[in-house]
């Protein structure tokens, strides 16, 4: 074996000797392992699909339960399902898309609230109204409106295209008060609340009769002059609510039906009769022209006492509150202004008042945008009122006095 031919032939001399029985066994099992590697690892493949699809559907079931619900939809325009107006909860009820005909929403037990929307506008606007009077807009790169108040009286909505597209579309949201109280201080069956806060203003005390109670007393610190005595009564027609100061001449506001809201009752202001002191507040009923405290006979009655803010302002022999509320929102004082005026609302809506001296002091108001959404109030002894007419924002307005003012102002409210 000197050669390299030697060697190899003597190797495979020896190899010839040998007895391998699964030399043709071999090459068969390891393709069939090749083959079990290649599926398990397509098993493992298939697993971590249908893990993921698995995630996915587990996924879009959590986004489509109960706790979390999907938002409503209208016009393409996608509204909340549960709202609040001034504190109080309202769900949501019923989606109209609106046409230039009329929607006709029936009363209500309930007090409700509408959302305008609209979705393709282009350059113009749309404008809903509530028995032939304006009430919400929607404007270019807008869709929704503020939520307004219509309580539960019937309506008969319409909308109102200006310079719009062809494609222009416009529905409402309408939303249904849940029975739920705003926060405050309510009576025993908790249907009527004297909220925490009315427009701004927070309540310094307030009490409902109790069952068989003829009177409520409460004891109130401070200026009775920078307090409003809000009295509440549900009851007969005939039935007179008097809050008395002090042992003073009492203020009587009539009865009538149930308010949720009662805050919203008469209400009224003393003089100080003793200035700085603590005050003693009674409130009783008295029946028709009579002055003699008598049984509730069922009827429910209390009082809110709220402070008013440092911010109200004067003017000719009116306090102007800093803040009102109006259609279910909050509005803050924007000015004091001279008539006659125009009024640009391209900033947002407007609420309107009047201060006045006179008789008959008429305002009126005439819209650019839509010559027929003209308004007018009238004060037929001067004084004021901070809900003379809403202007709609996008617009010009000219509002004049006519009448016999000795001498108006122009009140300017803009939402808080």
């Amino acid at each position: 074996m000197s050669t390299l031919d030697d060697l190899r032939s003597t190797l495979d001399r020896h190899a010839d000797e040998l007895h391998d029985a699964d030399r043709y066994v071999r090459p068969v099992a390891v393709r069939a392992r090749i083959r079990a590697v290649r599926r398990r690892r397509a098993a493992a493949v298939s697993v971590a699909a249908a893990l993921v699809l698995v995630g996915a559907a587990a996924a879009v079931g959590s986004l489509r339960s109960p706790s979390t619900p999907q938002p409503a939809s209208v016009v393409g325009v996608d509204v909340p399902r549960d709202i609040e107006v001034l504190g109080f909860p309202y769900a949501l009820s019923e989606l109209t898309e609106l046409t230039v005909d009329s929607t006709d929403l029936a009363r209500s037990e309930h007090p409700r609230a509408v959302v305008l929307t609209a979705s393709g506008l282009g350059s113009g606007v749309a404008t809903l109204y509530s028995n032939e009077q304006p009430i919400a807009r929607v404007r270019p790169g807008e869709q929704v409106s503020a939520p307004v108040d219509l309580d539960t009286g019937a309506a008969d909505l319409r909308v109102r295209f200006t310079d719009t597209a062809h494609h222009a579309r416009a529905g409402v949201a309408v939303y249904e008060a849940t029975g739920e109280l705003a926060q405050g201080v309510a009576n025993a069956t908790r249907t009527s609340v004297f909220r925490n806060e009315v427009a701004g203003d927070p309540l310094v005390a307030a009490a409902f009769a109790q069952p068989g109670d003829r009177e409520v007393r409460l004891r109130v610190p401070g200026s009775a002059n920078e307090l409003r005595f809000a009295s509440y009564c549900a009851g007969d027609d005939d039935l007179m609510v008097n809050v008395s100061i002090d042992g003073h001449g009492a203020l009587s506001g009539s009865c009538g039906d149930r308010l949720r809201d009662a805050g919203r009752g008469s209400s009224f202001s003393f003089d100080d009769p003793v200035p700085g002191a603590e005050h003693d507040v009674r409130v009783y009923l008295t029946r028709g022209d009579g002055d003699q405290p008598v049984d509730p006979d069922g009827a429910d009655f209390g009082v809110g006492i709220y402070q008013l803010s440092s911010l109200d302002e004067h003017a000719l022999g009116q306090r102007i509150p800093a803040r009102v509320e109006y259609g279910g929102r909050t509005w803050v004082l924007d000015g004091l202004r001279e008539a006659p005026a125009t009024i640009d609302t391209e900033r947002g809506d407007v609420l309107l008042g009047l201060v006045a001296t006179g008789r008959d002091v008429n305002l009126t108001w005439h819209s650019a945008l839509d010559g027929d959404d003209d308004g007018s109030v009238t004060l037929g002894d001067g004084g004021f009122t901070s809900t003379a007419g809403l202007l709609l924002p996008g617009d010009s307005y000219d509002v004049r006095t006519t009448g016999r003012p000795e001498e108006a102002r122009l009140v300017v409210y803009r939402p808080e």
